[in-house]
């Protein structure tokens, strides 16, 4: 019956070493082909297009509407000034 001598864990065996290296080296070639891919990828390119165009579209509406919206504000108070005078003259 053989029995094997246990190995000392503080040493590093010849074989792990490798085992190391070629798992680092798969670990650096999977990290490579992954950051590739994700540039690569242009998938989610147009939502972002249209998610901007969406944004500036909304903001020129919305200066649009605040600019319209003082506009009005004049007209209306334009309009009360000129009423309260002919309600004051008829009285």
């Amino acid at each position: 019956m053989l029995v094997k001598s246990p190995r000392c864990s503080l040493l590093p065996s010849a074989n792990s070493y490798y085992s190391r290296k070629r798992v680092n080296k798969t670990m650096r070639n999977s990290i490579k082909s992954l950051v590739s891919n994700f540039i690569s990828d242009d998938r989610g390119q147009d939502m972002v297009e249209y998610s901007l165009v969406m944004v500036l579209i909304g903001t020129v509406a919305l200066i649009f509407v605040t600019g319209l919206g003082m506009s009005v504000t004049g007209i209306f108070s334009t309009v009360s000034q000129k009423l309260e005078a002919v309600s004051s003259a008829i009285t």
